[in-house]
């Protein structure tokens, strides 16, 4: 009998292969991730595509059910919103009762470093931080099943790199939301410095602290120069003035040479490259620009 075989028919006496518990501000990825394990035969339960199936129902009952009955693994998306919030705390208490009797029952990942009262730091875990909702699938996929996702490497011939259809206006929500995290947790892990960040109007405000100085501000604008679908950012060191313009701008399109969404960005002044020239770049590359500016300026001030 193959290995994955014997993966499936141990998992047949449940009703999924794995269900999912997270704070709803992560159901994008996680839906995301769902359709995909979906696609390639998983049996999965996330709560987003089963609302009818619990409308009208007992949700603590429900819960108890299907976090201790139906499943054979839980992926736990560790995040600090799911610390905060009361349904997954709810969630993780059935979890626990499950792994103590099954120990390979919980599978945690992480957008982020906080701690989870409950969820040891001695189980081995994935960091999806920079993992796209696709690759993590594969990932679960080959727990699952015990057998890896082909990758093209492994072909043996070249394949076409197509252009790939996204949504700007949640690719841009997505943008602004990982500039947010990454930031404010790179502030939280080094000493002295301290984040704001505030929805105001139609921009998210950030404000980066050094000592009680403010040393960086941007504004990221949800709605660009270009178009609907575009955005723009007003940047610099130090407190922001009453008359700072936008500073960059740019627009969301497929590279295929990365394989990903970048940003065909205009910089004007917000970085020390390119003046008023255009350049692709990632969110990470992005965010990297962004954090070397903030490094740099309190090495020199201070």
């Amino acid at each position: 009998m193959s290995e994955s075989t014997q993966s499936k028919n141990n998992n047949s006496k449940f009703d999924y292969d794995v269900i999912f518990s997270l704070a709803g501000e992560k159901k994008d990825y996680v839906g995301k991730v769902t359709k995909y394990i979906q696609s390639k035969g998983i049996k999965v339960w996330f709560y987003v595509f089963k609302e009818v199936n619990l409308w009208g129902k007992n949700m603590v009952d429900e819960f108890d059910k299907l976090f201790t009955e139906k499943a054979k693994y839980c992926v736990v998306f560790i995040s600090k919103e799911y610390v905060e919030k009361v349904w997954p705390n709810l969630e993780k208490q059935f979890i626990q009762s499950r792994w103590i009797k099954d120990p390979e029952y919980l599978l945690p990942v992480r957008f982020d470093n906080i701690l989870v009262i409950g969820i040891p730091d001695t189980i081995a875990y994935i960091n999806i931080q920079n993992k796209t909702p696709e690759e993590f699938g594969d990932n679960l996929i080959q727990k699952i099943t015990g057998k890896k996702t082909v990758e093209k490497e492994e072909l043996g011939f070249e394949q076409p790199k197509i252009k790939k259809t996204f949504n700007p206006y949640r690719t841009r929500k997505e943008w602004i939301e990982y500039l947010v995290s990454e930031l404010e947790k790179r502030c939280q892990e080094t000493t002295d410095i301290d984040f704001f960040g505030e929805d105001v109007g139609d921009k998210k405000q950030i404000r980066i602290g050094y000592k009680n100085e403010t040393v960086y501000h941007l504004d990221v604008y949800k709605k660009g120069t270009l178009d609907d679908k575009s955005i723009s950012f007003s940047g610099g060191i130090g407190e922001a003035g009453f008359s700072n313009g936008m500073n960059a701008f740019g627009a969301f399109e497929w590279s295929k040479k990365d394989n990903d969404i970048v940003l065909n960005l205009t910089n004007i002044s917000l970085f020390d490259f390119l003046s008023g020239d255009s350049k692709t770049i990632t969110k990470k590359e992005f965010l990297d620009e962004i954090w070397n500016i903030i490094v740099k300026e309190i090495e020199t001030k201070y």
